[in-house]
């Protein structure tokens, strides 16, 4: 009787430790899923940038010729040193794109997973756990499989990541081994498309690096995205909403800073806080004036609707993404003229992402200034 009580409970025991560590898998997965996600897409980002010109008499190049190059760019990756070509293996594992696969290790055995990129761009590619693991990366051929680059270090408790620029609707294999001859034990495998990201209550600027494979192909990209805080965003409002940015330049640049603010926020209606950055931007004491654009109703009501611009008080009650993108539009006899501008959009909180599938760096200065578009 006892003895059927134990085995009762020790597999309801079981099954309790089988649901936590598969609810604890599941919200793993959708953390990778979920991060950053809820950004706007580079074609989302395009759409905006389409209205925009519209409304400025420039006919951007149509979206299916502007993201089919992404489709079919080309691998710039140079060939690794090791073997050229390897054999495909007789059995691999298929992954999807943010969802982990668990897996174990035996000492001196291998693991291999294979997968099909949906984008172009920056990769990482790694494993989790407590396993000491050495990740090779292969892209698939027709004589075989190419290795493109192979590491044992670059994540956490021992576990490798590979950080690689990778081609869209391409085959690509990982081989996964111990660090050690030794090594054994369950790991986590993934592969996710890059998404930078950076805390800051200040907000801040994300740059875009060179890469080997451009995301988004020839014909778009973004070169920045600058998050503001409500009360940068106020700033930002007020200074592209006027035409008159050197006239206010020339009235305080002689004054002192105190006064300046004083002069700011008496021409502007705006407090002591927005007033310091508008002051900022101005770049006084330099001989350069900010080159700031006339934008049409329809970008100045974007930004206002992203922001949530109280009109009665003058006030942006949310932060603001600016993406600063560059793009084309025809000549009409063959040619393209490129054709940069600033899309807009809500920021909550206080983490600042890239783009996903770029990678570049972030700044924190104390005032983060749009780029002027």
């Amino acid at each position: 009787m006892y003895m059927k009580k134990f085995l009762a409970f020790f597999l309801a025991l079981i099954m309790v430790c089988s649901l936590c560590i598969s609810a604890m898998a599941a919200d793993a997965e959708a953390e990778y899923q979920n991060e950053g996600e809820n950004l706007a897409t580079a074609q989302e980002i395009y759409k905006q940038a389409e209205i925009f010109a519209q409304a400025k008499g420039l006919q951007l190049l149509p979206e299916e010729v502007v993201f089919a190059s992404s489709a079919n760019n080309s691998e710039t990756i140079p060939p690794a040193s090791a073997p050229s070509k390897v054999a495909k293996p007789s059995s691999s594992i298929t992954v999807t794109e943010g969802k982990g696969s668990t897996q174990t290790l035996t000492a001196n055995g291998e693991k291999w997973f294979t997968f099909k990129t949906t984008s172009g761009g920056a990769y990482n590619i790694y494993t989790t756990g407590s396993t000491n693991t050495y990740g090779e990366l292969y892209k698939s051929g027709l004589l075989g499989l190419s290795l493109v680059t192979k590491t044992g270090t670059g994540g956490s408790n021992n576990n490798f990541q590979i950080k690689a620029d990778l081609n869209n609707n391409t085959t690509y294999y990982v081989k996964v081994k111990g660090g050690t001859s030794s090594s054994s034990g369950s790991f986590r495998f993934y592969f996710v498309g890059n998404r930078d990201s950076k805390t800051s209550s200040n907000g801040g600027e994300w740059r875009w690096s060179k890469m080997d494979v451009d995301p988004d192909g020839a014909f778009f990209n973004i070169d920045q995205i600058t998050y503001l805080t409500p009360t940068q965003a106020t700033g930002y409002y007020n200074v592209v909403s006027t035409d008159n940015i050197r006239k206010v330049r020339d009235a305080v640049i002689n004054l002192t800073t105190t006064k300046a603010i004083e002069w700011i926020m008496k021409y502007y209606g705006v407090n002591a806080d927005v007033a310091k950055w508008i002051l900022d931007i101005l770049a006084v004491g330099s001989a350069v004036v900010p080159q700031i654009p006339s934008l049409t109703s329809v970008e100045l009501d974007s930004i206002a609707k992203a922001a949530a611009r109280d009109a009665s008080t003058g006030m942006c009650t949310k932060g603001l993404i600016v993406y600063s993108v560059t793009t084309y539009t025809s000549t009409g006899s063959g040619g393209m003229i490129p054709v940069t501008m600033n899309t807009y959009e809500r920021w909550n909180g206080t983490t600042m992402y890239g783009q996903k599938y770029y990678r570049g760096t972030f700044s924190l200065p104390a005032n983060p200034k749009p780029l002027w578009r």
